[in-house]
């Protein structure tokens, strides 16, 4: 298996425009996991096909108008 070194030397805006992406994709990741951790125990007692519904929709709705 063969490997390399690679060095980057980024200008200053580059750097900081790492260290802000970077930190943007953490913000979003642990988002998207304190919502996936958390427990709705009250929509136990409805229906789960409409509610898996009403997210493919807003799913299908985020995706046209970011087409648009």
């Amino acid at each position: 298996m063969l490997s390399a070194t690679i060095r980057i030397d980024p200008t200053q805006e580059q750097a900081e425009f790492w260290v802000a992406q970077f930190g943007a994709v953490r913000f979003a990741y642990n988002k998207a996991l304190h919502l996936k951790l958390r427990k709705y125990h009250w929509l136990k007692q409805y229906d789960s096909i409409a509610l898996q519904l009403s997210v493919i929709n807003l799913k299908h709705l985020i995706i046209s108008s970011l087409r648009s």
